[in-house]
Protein backbone atom coordinates (compact mmCIF):
# COMPACT_ATOMS: atom_id res chain seq x y z
CA UNK A 1 0.00 0.00 0.00
CA UNK A 2 1.01 3.59 -0.68
CA UNK A 3 -0.16 6.58 0.36
CA UNK A 4 -0.42 10.06 -1.60
CA UNK A 5 -1.43 13.57 -0.69
CA UNK A 6 -4.19 15.08 -2.76
CA UNK A 7 -4.74 19.05 -3.17
CA UNK A 8 -7.68 20.78 -4.39
CA UNK A 9 -7.25 24.02 -4.43
CA UNK A 10 -10.41 24.81 -6.17
CA UNK A 11 -12.20 23.28 -2.74
CA UNK A 12 -8.99 24.51 -0.64
CA UNK A 13 -9.22 20.79 0.50
CA UNK A 14 -6.13 18.82 1.34
CA UNK A 15 -6.80 15.04 2.40
CA UNK A 16 -4.51 11.89 2.19
CA UNK A 17 -5.26 8.49 0.51
CA UNK A 18 -4.26 4.92 0.59
CA UNK A 19 -3.75 3.28 -2.88
CA UNK A 20 -4.11 -0.74 -2.72
CA UNK A 21 -1.42 -1.48 -5.78
CA UNK A 22 -2.56 -4.99 -6.00
CA UNK A 23 -0.88 -8.41 -5.39
CA UNK A 24 1.18 -11.18 -6.44
CA UNK A 25 -0.33 -14.02 -8.57
CA UNK A 26 1.25 -17.84 -8.01
CA UNK A 27 2.33 -17.09 -11.31
CA UNK A 28 4.29 -14.32 -10.66
CA UNK A 29 2.23 -11.41 -12.42
CA UNK A 30 0.72 -8.16 -10.56
CA UNK A 31 -3.38 -8.69 -10.49
CA UNK A 32 -5.60 -5.55 -9.49
CA UNK A 33 -9.11 -5.31 -8.96
CA UNK A 34 -10.12 -3.09 -11.44
CA UNK A 35 -13.71 -1.93 -12.44
CA UNK A 36 -14.90 -4.81 -10.41
CA UNK A 37 -12.88 -7.23 -11.68
CA UNK A 38 -9.76 -8.71 -10.88
CA UNK A 39 -7.17 -8.19 -13.92
CA UNK A 40 -3.43 -8.47 -14.54
CA UNK A 41 -1.89 -4.99 -14.22
CA UNK A 42 -0.05 -5.75 -17.46
CA UNK A 43 -3.35 -6.49 -19.57
CA UNK A 44 -5.18 -3.12 -18.04
CA UNK A 45 -1.79 -0.95 -18.97
CA UNK A 46 -1.55 -2.12 -22.32
CA UNK A 47 -5.84 -1.56 -23.29
CA UNK A 48 -5.80 1.58 -21.58
CA UNK A 49 -2.48 2.43 -23.95
CA UNK A 50 -3.60 0.77 -26.83
CA UNK A 51 -7.49 -0.59 -26.64
CA UNK A 52 -8.73 -3.74 -26.28
CA UNK A 53 -6.45 -7.11 -26.79
CA UNK A 54 -7.40 -8.51 -29.77
CA UNK A 55 -9.23 -12.39 -29.04
CA UNK A 56 -6.08 -14.52 -29.22
CA UNK A 57 -3.70 -12.29 -28.22
CA UNK A 58 -1.35 -12.21 -25.47
CA UNK A 59 0.69 -9.44 -23.99
CA UNK A 60 4.36 -9.85 -23.33
CA UNK A 61 6.56 -8.74 -21.32
CA UNK A 62 9.35 -8.57 -23.44
CA UNK A 63 12.37 -8.60 -21.05
CA UNK A 64 10.28 -11.50 -18.80
CA UNK A 65 10.20 -9.71 -15.80
CA UNK A 66 6.69 -10.59 -14.82
CA UNK A 67 6.39 -7.13 -12.83
CA UNK A 68 8.25 -4.34 -15.17
CA UNK A 69 4.66 -3.46 -16.35
CA UNK A 70 6.28 -0.21 -17.85
CA UNK A 71 4.54 0.28 -21.55
CA UNK A 72 7.76 -0.06 -23.23
CA UNK A 73 8.20 -3.41 -22.22
CA UNK A 74 5.01 -4.95 -23.09
CA UNK A 75 3.96 -5.95 -26.86
CA UNK A 76 0.96 -7.85 -28.22
CA UNK A 77 1.69 -11.27 -29.15
CA UNK A 78 0.05 -14.44 -30.22
CA UNK A 79 0.32 -17.46 -27.40
CA UNK A 80 3.41 -18.84 -29.55
CA UNK A 81 5.49 -15.76 -29.88
CA UNK A 82 4.85 -15.54 -25.96
CA UNK A 83 6.11 -19.14 -25.03
CA UNK A 84 8.68 -18.41 -27.31
CA UNK A 85 10.03 -15.26 -24.96
CA UNK A 86 9.74 -17.12 -21.63
CA UNK A 87 12.60 -18.05 -19.88
CA UNK A 88 14.54 -21.10 -20.25
CA UNK A 89 14.30 -23.73 -18.09
CA UNK A 90 16.79 -24.23 -15.73
CA UNK A 91 17.61 -28.15 -15.66
CA UNK A 92 21.56 -27.47 -15.79
CA UNK A 93 21.93 -26.29 -12.36
CA UNK A 94 21.20 -29.07 -9.68
CA UNK A 95 20.12 -26.89 -6.01
CA UNK A 96 18.80 -23.76 -8.29
CA UNK A 97 15.31 -22.73 -8.61
CA UNK A 98 13.29 -19.43 -9.59
CA UNK A 99 10.48 -18.79 -6.73
CA UNK A 100 8.27 -16.71 -8.13
CA UNK A 101 6.24 -15.49 -4.97
CA UNK A 102 10.01 -14.18 -3.91
CA UNK A 103 11.25 -13.60 -7.12
CA UNK A 104 14.16 -14.47 -6.41
CA UNK A 105 16.57 -17.54 -7.01
CA UNK A 106 16.35 -20.04 -4.38
CA UNK A 107 19.75 -22.22 -3.63
CA UNK A 108 20.65 -25.84 -1.74
CA UNK A 109 23.22 -27.87 -1.93
CA UNK A 110 23.57 -31.54 -1.46
CA UNK A 111 25.93 -32.68 1.11
CA UNK A 112 26.43 -36.08 2.87
CA UNK A 113 23.50 -37.21 1.10
CA UNK A 114 21.30 -34.22 3.13
CA UNK A 115 20.27 -31.12 1.14
CA UNK A 116 21.33 -27.42 2.75
CA UNK A 117 19.65 -24.41 2.32
CA UNK A 118 21.84 -21.55 1.07
CA UNK A 119 19.85 -18.84 0.55
CA UNK A 120 18.25 -16.57 -2.10
CA UNK A 121 19.93 -14.24 -4.56
CA UNK A 122 18.36 -11.30 -6.44
CA UNK A 123 21.05 -12.16 -9.22
CA UNK A 124 21.55 -15.90 -10.91
CA UNK A 125 25.26 -15.11 -11.25
CA UNK A 126 25.67 -14.54 -7.84
CA UNK A 127 23.41 -17.52 -6.59
CA UNK A 128 25.72 -19.90 -8.69
CA UNK A 129 28.76 -18.54 -7.15
CA UNK A 130 27.33 -19.37 -3.33
CA UNK A 131 26.26 -22.63 -4.56
CA UNK A 132 29.78 -23.33 -5.51
CA UNK A 133 31.72 -21.46 -2.68
CA UNK A 134 28.87 -23.12 -0.06
CA UNK A 135 30.22 -26.75 -1.73
CA UNK A 136 33.74 -25.99 -1.71
CA UNK A 137 33.09 -25.46 2.02
CA UNK A 138 31.21 -28.48 2.70
CA UNK A 139 33.92 -30.63 1.08
CA UNK A 140 36.66 -29.01 3.03
CA UNK A 141 35.08 -29.29 5.96
CA UNK A 142 34.09 -33.35 5.23
CA UNK A 143 37.77 -33.69 4.14
CA UNK A 144 39.09 -32.09 7.48
CA UNK A 145 40.66 -29.01 5.85
CA UNK A 146 39.83 -25.90 7.56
Amino acid sequence: MTSEIFIDAARGTFEKRTIVVGSLSKAGYMRVRFNGKADYIHRIIWEHVNGPIPKGMHIDHINRIKTDNRIENLRLATPTENARNRAAPVREMTGITWCNRDLKWVVHIRHNGKKKYVGKFLNLDVAKEQQTRMLAIALASSEGVQ
